[in-house]
C-alpha cells in the first residue's frame, strides 16, 4: 500500500519520474527492477520510525543526501 500511495501522491504533483525504493519483494517484482540499495532501505527504514507523522521529501533526506552522491558515481558502499 506504501508505494501505491507514494506513485498516488507522485500522479497528483505532477511528477513524471518516479525513484520507488523498497525492500518489498512484491513491489519490486511488480516494476522487475534489477537495481537495489540495501544501504538505503535500511537508512530510510531507520529514519521513517523515528517519524512521529506522515513526512514527504521534495529532495532526498539529509541523512542519505552524502550516500547518494557517492551512489550516483559508483563508489563502494562498505557496512561493519
Amino acid at each position: 500500500m506504501g508505494a501505491i500511495h507514494a506513485i498516488e501522491i507522485a500522479q497528483n504533483k505532477g511528477w513524471n519520474n518516479l525513484w520507488l525504493e523498497t525492500d518489498s519483494k512484491l513491489v519490486q517484482l511488480a516494476f522487475k527492477t534489477p537495481f537495489l540499495v540495501p544501504w538505503m532501505l535500511n537508512t530510510l527504514a531507520n529514519l521513517g520510525l523515528n517519524l512521529d507523522t506522515f513526512c514527504w521529501w521534495d529532495a532526498p533526506p539529509p541523512q542519505i543526501a552524502a550516500d547518494l552522491h557517492c551512489n550516483k558515481f559508483g563508489f563502494p558502499k562498505f557496512r561493519f
